[in-house]
């Protein structure tokens, strides 16, 4: 042995060299192991190739026509007294029988695999019939003559080479029990067989399953040990019984099949189920005690039942994501809250969890199954650690938008309900939230930015629907809930440009909904930051100025929901009713405005310029009633004026006396500016009950209608007609046409006019 070299002695000072002695022993195993493979499929490849070659001989000898059934005697007294080496070489091999010894002592050479076996015997079998039918028309006694010659070379068989016979009588005893007067009765008798060793083999896997039934008396001891006696093995029966359940009806038959217990009593799977989902978050708890409300992975007991907690939350899921029912589903979601804790405490789950609800919350139409969505949803987001609240931000205004591209009647609720929810979540961590609501507001403000470049009509289309309106006001809600400079208060004034720019970036009268929805979002903003100015009354007055006004047609047509439009057609903008109800509801936006600033000291300077313009308004109008209503909100905005500039006058600082000025009558406009809030809030909320209940009063109409048509026909059978056309109700067909307010947002949201 030579002289070991520095690296040689380092390597062995770090403990290296029998790993590398072990690693170098696997690696030459797996080389043997290869080496041997390579070896028997190599043997394998020849073997199959001479049992081709044979083959190849037998069929081209078969194909030169026998003399007598005689020859075929004489040829079988030679070949008992042949050897091996001279069988394969001689050339006198005429019948069926002969060929297929011939097969068979090839394969005794050579022996191949059980699948070369297995396709050598039905070729042999393929050969004797092919034999068999060509036979038949020769001679009619060689059917026979080769019974006895099969029998004949199985004896001389045996006695020849009594190695090979041996394997035969291993491998195929139905070679070697040989019946020549057999009629198919034994291969079905080998089929019975076949059947048999199946069903045995089936019965051996099942036990192997270790499968159980769950009774009754089982679900009450298994009960008992868990809930009672705080077992774990009771509590382990438990989640097995509970994943059996849950997997009962899935498609995966071998994956419902594979668990310990088998449920097929409704009783006890209704047992199961309710004593499972209300019971083992309290045998949880007793086993992972926590200290101040910790998670409880971190529990000294994790690591024996996370195992068991995490197959039953997952069981759990599985189970409540093939429910449809929805009072079922509220009775899932409202049991699992106690669960969270464990569901934050596995990494997986609650994305998964979080979807779920997701899902739910976003699509449902029931207002108590949507709460308690939102419930868990919030009680995830404050359990599970930090990084996880962002996904939930995130998650609930995406499923926001995807499922606010409406507003009717139905979906009114919804989405005001939705909104609520996002205010809500967004509350719980306001670092995370300032970044998501910049993310989103620089969002709208790029689709806004592509309409003005582009001005096309699907640039225009992206800004001026429901789904960007809503968006809008989700956020004006949100800063508006979180005003202050260390919330939210940065965000207001891109949103409040965003605002802005979105109305006036077509100025058309047929758009005026939805400037009227951005007035009102700006209101909101001023009155929640401290009466923040913002120029509204300049984006009214342009409503009263609008030249397509006082040129209406006579029309029958209803006043349209301005608070379910965001455009109109061309059509509807020259009716009276629409021309109407853009006056009145532009002076009320332009009387709230002043409401959030009139006890601000710059109040009179603020309503000069709009006092001017409501006077110039009322003297140029044509409408008697516009002109009245235009008076009105002039008087009281001067009156108010007149009330600042009095307790002004009395005033003992100067205008540089920046702080005084900010104070002056500063609780009678707070006062005022929460009185807004108040009433805005009230409004919306009088707006979404008026929704349902004319949602529920149309159902019934419609109900009572299809009765009264119902009876209308039955009487109409026993009645004579009368002369004439019938009389058409005009109050009634008004109805019915203003009835079908989703008929006008879809026109309204259509560009085609």
């Amino acid at each position: 042995m030579g002289k070991q070299t520095k690296s040689s002695k380092k390597f062995a000072k770090q403990g290296n060299v029998k790993s590398a002695i072990a690693k170098r022993r696997a690696k030459q195993k797996i080389q043997k192991l290869s080496a041997d493979r390579s070896d028997r499929r190599r043997a394998e490849r020849e073997a199959k190739k001479s049992v081709k070659n044979a083959t190849r001989n037998l069929s081209k000898k078969r194909s030169t026509p026998s003399s007598s059934s005689n020859s075929g005697k004489d040829g079988q007294a030679d070949v008992a007294g042949l050897s091996v080496d001279d069988f394969m070489s001689e050339q006198f091999l005429q019948s069926s029988e002969d060929e297929s010894e011939d097969e068979d002592r090839k394969i005794k050479l050579n022996p191949p695999s059980k699948r070369q076996r297995k396709g050598t015997k039905d070729q042999k079998n393929d050969a004797n019939k092919d034999d068999e039918a060509g036979g038949s028309g020769s001679n009619s006694n060689s059917g026979s003559d080769d019974d006895d010659d099969d029998e004949m070379d199985m004896a001389a068989m045996s006695v020849q080479d009594p190695e090979f016979a041996k394997f035969l009588a291993k491998n195929d005893p139905s070679a070697m029990d040989f019946n020549p007067n057999g009629d198919g009765s034994d291969s079905e008798s080998d089929s019975d067989a076949e059947d048999e060793a199946s069903n045995a083999a089936a019965s051996k896997r099942l036990a192997a399953t270790n499968t159980e039934i769950l009774t009754a008396n089982k679900l009450a001891v298994i009960s008992k040990a868990a809930f009672e006696d705080r077992g774990l093995g009771g509590l382990r029966n438990v989640v097995r019984a509970f994943a059996a359940a849950t997997h009962m009806t899935d498609v995966d038959s071998q994956v419902a099949s594979s668990y310990h217990y088998v449920i097929t009593n409704s009783t006890v799977y209704n047992d199961l189920m309710l004593a499972a989902v209300t019971k083992l978050h309290g045998a949880f708890a007793h086993h992972l005690p926590t200290k101040n409300n910790a998670l409880p992975s971190t529990s000294a007991k994790w690591g024996q039942l996370k195992v068991s907690v995490k197959s039953f939350l997952k069981n759990f899921l599985h189970f409540m994501e093939g429910v449809t029912d929805t009072s079922m589903l509220l009775m899932l979601i409202n049991n699992i809250q106690p669960y969270v804790p464990f569901i934050a405490s596995l990494p997986v789950l609650p994305k998964r969890y979080l979807r779920d609800l997701l899902k739910v919350w976003s699509t449902t139409t029931k207002s108590d199954l949507r709460s308690s969505c939102f419930l868990s949803i919030r009680q995830l987001a404050i359990t599970t650690p930090f990084p996880f609240v962002e996904q939930c931000m995130k998650g609930i205004y995406l499923s926001f938008v995807r499922n606010a591209k409406t507003m009717n009647e139905q979906s009114r609720p919804a989405v005001a309900m939705m909104a609520k929810c996002i205010v809500e979540l967004l509350g719980v961590d306001l670092v995370a939230a300032y970044q998501h609501a910049f993310v989103y507001i620089r969002q709208l403000a790029i689709h806004l930015r592509n309409a003005i470049k582009n001005k096309s009509k699907d640039a225009y289309a992206a800004v001026f629907n429901w789904q960007y309106m809503n968006c809008l006001m989700v956020w004006a809600a949100v800063i508006s809930t979180y005003p202050q400079e260390n919330q939210l208060q940065p965000l207001m004034y891109p949103l409040v440009q965003i605002i802005i720019g979105t109305v006036n970036l077509v100025p058309a009268a047929r758009y005026f909904p939805m400037r009227f929805h951005c007035v009102e979002l700006l209101n909101k903003l001023s009155a929640a930051t401290g009466g923040t100015l913002i120029p509204i009354p300049s984006l009214l007055i342009d409503v009263l100025r609008c030249p397509e006004f006082g040129k209406s047609r006579p029309s029958t047509r209803k006043a349209p929901q301005m608070e379910y439009l965001v455009k109109v057609s061309t059509k509807e903008l020259q009716t009276k009713a629409y021309q109407e109800v853009c006056i009145t509801k532009a002076l009320e936006l332009l009387e709230n405005h002043f409401q959030i600033h009139k006890w601000s000291i710059s109040f009179p300077e603020l309503a000069h310029s709009t006092v001017a313009a409501l006077r110039k308004f009322s003297r140029d109008s044509q409408v008697a009633r516009w002109r009245q209503q235009c008076k009105a909100a002039m008087t009281r905005i001067q009156k108010q004026s007149i009330i600042v500039e009095d307790r002004r006058n009395s005033a003992t600082f100067g205008p540089k006396d920046l702080e005084r000025a900010k104070n002056f009558m500063s609780s009678e406009a707070s006062a005022a500016q929460q009185r807004f809030l108040r009433e805005q809030a009230k409004q919306e909320e009088q707006h979404v009950v008026e929704a349902q209940t004319s949602k529920k009063g149309k159902q019934s109409k419609k109900g009572k209608q299809e009765g009264q048509e119902q009876s209308g026909a039955v009487a109409g059978n026993t009645k004579r007609k009368g002369k004439g056309a019938p009389k058409v109700n005009v109050e009634e067909e008004a109805d019915d046409n203003g009835e079908d307010m989703v008929e006008d947002l879809v026109l309204s949201e259509s560009d085609s006019d």
